[in-house]
C-alpha cells in the first residue's frame, strides 16, 4: 500500500482526534489548520511505520496525529515560531503590499515591529524557502529547502513547515540560549561588532562559534531531519564536546522508562537491553548511571557501553517527533518540574 492509499485510509483518525481533543474547534474556521497539522503527523508516522515492530499503525499514528495539531494549534513562542493570528495578518500584509504600501507602513497599520511582520511573511511565503538560513563555508549557503531531501514536494506546504519547526525545536535543544542570539542576530544582518558589544564577547570568540555551529552542528541536524540518523546517535556525535548533552540523553531515558512504566513498549526491547546488560557488572551499570545523572567520569570511561544502549533505545523509539517530546521534558528538567525515572534507578542500586 503506497502512502496516498494509507492516508486515505486512516484520515478519519484525524477528524477522531479533533473531535475528542479539540473539540471546540468543530464548526470553525480553525478546524481545517487543526486538520492540515494531523494530516503532517499522519504523513510523518505513514513515512516512519514499520509493520516487522508489531504495532498497530492506528496506534502507532495516534500519538503522531496529537502531537503535530496540538504543535500546530497551540504553540506560541515570540521568536522562535508564529503565533495564531498569523494567517490573518499575512492576509492584510498582502493586501496592504498590493495598494502600493512600504513594509514599515504596513507594519506601522498594524501595531507591529518590523522584525514581528517579517517572521510571519517568512513562515506563510513559499519563497522562505530560498532563504540562506546559514553559513557552510565563504561560499556555500545551506537554505531551508536543502534540510529537505531531493525527493521531497516542494509544493506540499504543510511538510515544508514542520521541518522548519524540526530545525527550531533542535537549536533550542542542542544550542544555547547565546548561540540564537548570535544567530537570530547573523542571519538577520546585524553588524558582528553590534553582536559582540551586547554580548560583551569579543569578535573572534563570536565568529569562531558561529563558524562551529555552521560547519559541525547544522550538518547534523539536517541528517536527522532528513532521517538519516536517530535522536540518540544525534546525541551521541555531541557527547564529548558538550557536557551538556548528558542532560539530553538522561530526558532520553527518563522518556524511554516513562513508557515502561505506562507499559508501552515491546518485549523485543526487553530482550535486547537484558542482553545487553548482562555483559556489565555492577559498577560498570553504577558508572553509566552516574556519567548521566550526576555528570561524572570521563566518556571514554564509558562511552562505548552507553552507546550500545542508546542504539537499542533508537532502535524502538526514535520516532516521528520525539524530539518535541525530549525537548517538554528538557525544560521542565532545567526549572526542576520533572520527576526523574533516571534518578530514582541511580538511588536503587547506590
Amino acid at each position: 500500500m503506497d502512502t496516498l492509499e494509507m492516508y486515505q485510509e486512516n484520515k478519519n483518525l484525524i477528524h477522531y482526534i479533533i473531535q475528542r481533543h479539540y473539540p471546540h474547534l468543530i464548526g470553525t474556521l480553525e478546524y481545517e489548520d487543526a486538520f492540515q497539522e494531523g494530516s503532517i503527523g499522519l504523513l510523518k508516522a505513514i513515512k516512519k511505520f514499520d509493520p516487522t515492530k508489531g504495532y498497530r499503525f492506528s496506534t502507532y499514528a495516534y500519538p503522531s496525529i496529537q502531537r503535530s495539531i496540538y504543535r500546530g494549534m497551540y504553540e506560541i513562542d515570540a521568536g522562535m515560531s508564529i503565533s495564531r493570528t498569523a494567517n490573518e495578518t499575512h492576509i492584510k500584509f498582502k493586501q496592504y503590499t498590493e495598494n502600493g504600501y512600504s513594509f514599515d507602513k504596513i507594519a506601522e497599520k498594524l501595531e507591529m515591529t518590523t522584525k514581528e511582520l517579517l517572521e510571519i511573511v517568512n513562515a506563510y511565503n513559499i519563497n522562505y524557502l530560498e532563504q540562506p538560513i546559514f553559513k557552510n563555508s565563504d561560499s556555500d549557503k545551506i537554505k531551508i529547502q536543502d534540510l529537505v531531501p531531493d525527493k521531497f514536494d516542494i509544493e506540499a506546504n504543510y511538510e515544508i513547515k514542520e521541518t522548519v519547526r524540526i530545525a527550531k525545536v533542535l537549536c533550542k535543544i542542542f544550542l544555547t540560549e547565546e548561540d540564537i542570539y548570535i544567530l537570530k542576530n547573523y542571519y538577520q544582518g546585524t553588524p558582528q561588532v553590534e553582536i559582540c558589544r551586547k554580548l560583551n564577547k569579543s569578535q573572534s570568540s563570536v565568529s569562531k562559534r558561529t563558524v562551529k555551529i555552521e560547519r559541525t552542528i547544522f550538518p547534523l541536524f539536517k541528517d536527522y531531519i532528513n532521517g538519516d540518523i536517530a535522536f540518540g546517535e544525534l546525541c551521541m556525535n555531541f557527547i564529548e564536546r558538550d557536557r551538556n548533552i548528558r542532560l539530553i540523553i538522561k530526558c532520553y531515558l527518563d522518556f524511554v522508562l516513562e513508557c515502561i512504566a505506562r507499559k508501552n513498549y515491546i518485549e523485543s526491547f526487553f530482550d535486547e537491553i537484558e542482553e545487553e546488560i548482562d555483559t556489565w557488572d555492577m559498577s560498570t551499570l553504577r558508572m553509566a548511571l552516574e556519567f548521566i545523572v550526576e555528570d561524572k567520569h570521563y566518556p571514554y570511561q564509558i562511552l562505548d557501553k552507553i552507546v550500545n544502549i542508546i542504539k537499542i533505545v533508537d532502535k524502538y523509539y526514535s520516532k516521528n517527533g520525539i524530539e518535541f517530546i525530549i525537548y517538554d521534558i528538557y525544560s521542565a528538567t532545567k526549572k526542576g518540574k520533572n520527576y526523574s525515572h533516571m534518578d530514582e534507578l541511580l538511588n536503587q542500586i547506590s
